[in-house]
This record gives C-alpha cells, sequence and structure tokens, in this order.
C-alpha cells in the first residue's frame, strides 16, 4: 500500500453496482468536499481509476492558476473573443479563436492545462497503483506526479497505437493530451465538442474494447471529478 493513507484522502463515497454482460461491476464515485473516508482495503491493483476535470481543478498550472474545467474554459474563451458564453459551445468558441490572428490558442490552452504542482489530496490518490487510469482530462496532473516520483509515465492518448500489453498502472488519455498538442493539429487533437460528440467519440476509440474489458475484470471502478449525469 501506498505511503498515502486514507485518513489524508478524505473523500465521499457512493457505490451501486450494475451488470455489464455477465459481470456485475462495483462503480464508486468520489467527492473530495465530503468527510467520508475511502473504504479499507480498497485493492487499487485491481480497480480503475477515471479522472474528470473535476479531480484537477484544484491543481496549479504554469500560471500559478487553477485548472479550468470545461465550464471555466468556455468562459474564458467568450471572454476573449467578446461574446455571450451561453450563446455558443466550446468547440465553436474554440474554432474561432483558433483563427484569429491576435489570440494564440495553443499557447493559452498549453499554460493552462501543464501542471506545475498538486494538492496533498491529488498526490494521494495518483500514489495508489491503479490498475489502470482513465481520463477525460487534456492537462498532464498524472504525468506530473509520476515525473516527481521519477516512475515511467506509461502514458497514452486515444490516437496511439495500443501496445501487445498494457503495463500495469497505464494511463489513457480519451479526449486527447496537451502533451501530444501543438499549433497544427490542436482543434483536431483535443475533443473540445459536446458531451454526445465526445461519447460517439470515445464509442469510436481503438481503446474502447480495452475500456470495457477492463470493466469486466475489475474489483470496481473509481470516479473522480467526472459528472455521471
Amino acid at each position: 500500500m501506498p505511503t498515502a493513507s486514507t485518513s489524508r484522502v478524505s473523500v465521499a463515497l457512493t457505490s451501486y453496482s450494475c451488470y455489464l454482460g455477465a459481470s456485475e461491476i462495483c462503480f464508486v464515485i468520489w467527492s473530495k468536499q465530503m468527510s467520508t473516508p475511502l473504504p479499507d482495503p480498497i485493492y487499487p491493483t485491481e480497480s480503475i481509476l477515471f479522472l474528470g476535470s473535476g479531480f484537477s481543478r484544484d491543481a496549479y498550472n504554469t500560471m500559478n492558476q487553477n485548472l479550468p474545467t470545461g465550464t471555466t474554459l468556455r468562459t474564458k474563451l467568450a471572454s476573449l473573443l467578446g461574446c455571450d458564453e451561453h450563446q455558443y459551445d466550446l468547440q465553436t468558441l474554440a474554432e474561432e479563436a483558433h483563427s484569429r490572428a491576435d489570440i494564440e490558442l495553443y499557447q493559452l490552452l498549453s499554460e493552462m492545462f501543464t501542471v506545475a504542482s498538486l494538492q496533498d489530496y491529488q498526490a494521494g490518490v495518483l500514489n495508489f497503483p491503479w490498475r489502470r487510469i482513465y481520463t477525460t482530462n487534456y492537462d498532464d496532473a498524472v504525468e506530473f506526479h509520476r515525473l516527481q516520483k521519477s516512475v515511467p509515465l506509461n502514458s497514452f492518448n486515444y490516437d496511439d497505437d495500443k501496445p501487445r500489453k498494457l503495463p500495469q498502472g497505464s494511463v489513457i488519455h480519451l479526449h486527447g493530451t496537451i502533451r501530444a498538442a501543438n499549433r497544427d493539429n490542436l482543434l483536431e487533437q483535443l475533443v473540445l465538442n459536446d458531451s454526445s460528440y465526445a461519447r460517439q467519440h470515445f464509442d469510436r476509440s481503438l481503446w474502447y474494447d480495452d475500456f470495457t474489458r477492463d470493466l469486466r475484470f475489475c474489483k470496481a471502478c473509481f470516479f473522480i471529478g467526472y459528472s455521471m449525469s
């Protein structure tokens, strides 16, 4: 068991079971704002961790600001464009910002999503030796943490070729990662569209079969910072 104790990672816990094929899966949802501690033991080597933007929100980026969620990113882009954030979706705003010579979108997103420091509770969660980590986040929080610990990154993007065998603890970015983006491929690399498009994108991903296979054989799937609505 890693050095982070359950008492230092104080989170709310809600669990429920559902069936995937013939297997019963226990899904567990965390929220750090609540006071219920993690179950002990949690068997991380047999469990999946699924990270949404709410997990990374309290980390600091290279601008010494908290990382944005999708909502705050849309607000930022709308402000730069001088328009009402409620009239356009994130993809439309990103495309317009990318086309503007006075807005350096790649530099902005790179600075916003490159992690400079993590909170103790975030590092505590990532200290556990998870079977696999899936994330819809563009940021490099997991990779930053692993670099700090001098351990292999084992990081994959949705458009990477799959290895014959995934290393234990691999992290898979389902919606792209800022580390793989550049000025030319930015809008293709990061899935900035609405939730229905993002779901279709995941369903067509080369990694979808691995995710469903992991669900079938894992002991639990822990969702942190991810909306289940």
